[in-house]
């Protein structure tokens, strides 16, 4: 490439619209013409750092043990979830069957009182035999 291109690709550069490949080409090819892209070209190269080669498999494995933790997690509360929603549903199902309309109270408790024939009870009498201010003794007597 001519100098002139490389003066675009620094200008490209400076204003932040360069491209990885334009800044690739341009700190692989940095000429003397402009110290400032020199000495980050220089620093660039220095400080370049080699990804290990088992990199995506270690960070796969991390991030599986990130996930495999939350579907652990998710695993453990949909069965406590299932328990709540069933025994709510249980109560409420329950709470419905108890409440009865008065008629129905009505007529089971008619059919209860229907089972004994003899369910009427005995008239009780009460007779003052002393009164004062502070007693009162009743006798009572059965009809």
């Amino acid at each position: 490439m001519s100098e002139e291109s490389i003066k675009k690709i620094i200008k490209k550069y400076k204003s932040g619209t360069s491209t990885i490949a334009d800044e690739n080409f341009l700190f692989e090819n940095v000429t003397n013409t402009d110290k400032t892209t020199h000495y980050i070209a220089a620093f660039i190269k220095e400080s370049k750092l080699q990804t290990p080669r088992n990199l995506n498999n270690t960070l796969w494995d991390s991030f599986e043990q990130k996930t495999k933790k939350k579907k652990e997690f998710k695993l453990a509360l949909l069965p406590l979830a299932a328990s709540v929603v069933l025994i709510i549903s249980v109560y409420i199902n329950n709470k419905r069957s108890d409440t009865l309309d008065i008629q129905r109270k009505e007529a089971l408790l008619n059919e209860a009182k229907s089972m004994f024939k003899n369910s009427e009870d005995p008239q009780i009498i009460h007779h003052i035999i002393i009164e004062s201010d502070l007693l009162v003794v009743y006798t009572k007597t059965e009809k």
